[in-house]
């Protein structure tokens, strides 16, 4: 299992760098858009959307009109959509002080459709703009280093 792993870590790791380093900014926004909508598609199951059904495809169809609507007029918006990304992640920070309270409801499906939203819309146009800044394709494999790193970590101790 481990050996399979670290294969396709391999493999998805190359694919990533030479993406970032090589693709133009825009296709760089469209892999990535094409992410967050896999990662939508995930969001959907926790929604309790199984299957095809049209909650579920209407979703997707949302995020991706989001995302496409959204490059066009990245130099207006980021600045609002990465304020309002740190307002939602500081509202999670006061979830997480005040873990469990109010676990004993289920967020209502339009709280989790727009929590997902407000989980890659911001974060897939900020990544994409970092890229394009001076030095920006280095920093942006430097942020995925530290997450992979992270990442790599959290799953090694938790094996243990």
């Amino acid at each position: 299992m481990l050996k399979q792993r670290l294969i396709t870590a391999a493999i998805l790791l190359l694919a990533a760098l030479t993406a970032v380093w090589f693709l133009p900014l825009v296709w760089l926004y469209v892999l990535f858009s094409a992410v967050a909508l896999f990662a939508a598609s995930e969001w959907t199951l926790l929604m309790g959307l199984t299957g095809w059904t049209p909650g579920r495809i209407a979703y997707l169809a949302v995020t991706a009109a989001i995302l496409a609507v959204l490059w066009p007029v990245r130099h207006t918006l980021w600045p609002w959509l990465a304020s309002l990304a740190m307002v939602w992640w500081l509202l999670v920070a006061v979830l997480i002080v005040r873990y469990p309270s109010g676990l004993d409801r289920r967020p209502h499906i339009v709280g989790l459709a727009v929590a997902g939203q407000l989980l890659w819309v911001p974060t897939i146009l900020c990544l994409t703009l970092l890229s394009g800044q001076t030095h920006g394709r280095e920093k942006l494999i430097y942020e995925f280093a530290l997450v992979w790193a992270a990442d790599t970590g959290a799953y090694v101790v938790g094996r243990s």
